[in-house]
């Protein structure tokens, strides 16, 4: 008996993996549009998920600029990072002084962490965007 082609599986396959898809964590469109836990969002941009914890512009500006330095060192890529305050205003759209979300501050340190080249590390750099507190200024700020 002949084995069946390939292309005959793959119709039932493609049918089983659209309908469970949607029900397996990690797969299909996150529960919370808003806050889709890392993952690119349609301005496609990373956004990882906040904890709720509010972070001056200092501490938020200065942990971003120490892992992009750092990962920039290891990877042994010429590019450095921008220095603060402007480095986590132009997230905020130029605003000064405001605070941001630890959590995504966190997410998007880590999401340096997953580069493996000087390209993907300042694809990293840019795409990965965090919250920031709408009218937290000047809380931000000393």
């Amino acid at each position: 008996m002949r084995p069946a082609p390939a292309t005959t599986l793959l119709g039932p396959l493609t049918l089983i993996s659209a309908l469970l898809g949607p029900l397996l964590p990690g797969c299909g469109a996150p529960a919370d549009p808003g806050n889709d836990g890392g993952a690119e969002g349609g301005d496609g941009k990373v956004h990882p998920p906040g904890n709720g914890h509010h972070e001056s512009e200092a501490a938020a500006c200065d942990a971003l600029n120490k892992a992009q330095d750092a990962h920039n060192t290891t990877l042994m890529c010429a590019s450095t990072s921008r220095p603060c305050p402007s480095l986590i205003q132009v997230q905020a759209g130029g605003a000064a002084c405001l605070e941001y979300d630890q959590g995504s501050v966190q997410g998007c340190v880590d999401y340096y962490g997953t580069a493996s080249t000087c390209d993907t590390l300042a694809t990293a750099i840019a795409s990965c965007e965090v919250i920031s507190f709408p009218g937290s200024a000047p809380k931000g700020c000393p």
